[in-house]
């Protein structure tokens, strides 16, 4: 079967359709012929990260997805509920009698947490927020903030 390609709708048409498509009045002005292995290339699945488009000539070609246009206001929304969500898998790590496998925390476990805490919630205040990393989290705070529901970010992106 024989196919062309519209540039300007990014769409393949079956040649054996051409009647239909002009009766429809939907027939493209701007078709190029393209061979079957084009067809196959083109109408399957793209690469990671690649949609179809078309080259300066007008054939299809794969070209990077578009990155979408974000905020700065979703951008800061973003941070803050990473932030509120530290601070809320923590919370209940400040019980007095709060314990990891059976071993209440020591001092220098709960100084060091509420210093970690202390970071996450000026963290908005800091020089560049919200487009810089995010404050470190040792990792047997960030063990129990997991195990306590806390979802690791990933963070910028």
């Amino acid at each position: 079967m024989n196919y062309w390609f519209s540039p300007k709708n990014n769409a393949f048409y079956p040649e054996a359709l051409k009647e239909a498509y002009k009766s429809a009045g939907t027939l493209p002005d701007d078709l190029k012929d393209v061979s079957d292995e084009v067809f196959m290339e083109f109408s399957g699945m793209p690469p990671a990260g690649k949609i179809r488009g078309a080259d300066n000539s007008g054939c299809p070609c794969w070209i990077a997805m578009p990155v979408p246009e974000v905020s700065e206001d979703e951008i800061k929304a973003r941070a803050r509920k990473l932030r509120d969500d530290f601070i809320l898998a923590t919370d209940r790590m400040l019980v007095v009698d709060y314990t990891i496998n059976d071993i209440p925390l020591t001092d220098e476990q709960r100084e060091e947490l509420l210093k970690v805490r202390a970071s996450f919630k000026s963290w908005p205040n800091d020089e560049g927020w919200p487009r810089i990393k995010l404050p470190e989290i040792p990792s047997w705070i960030l063990i129990e903030a997991v195990d306590n529901g806390y979802v690791l970010p990933v963070w910028p992106n």
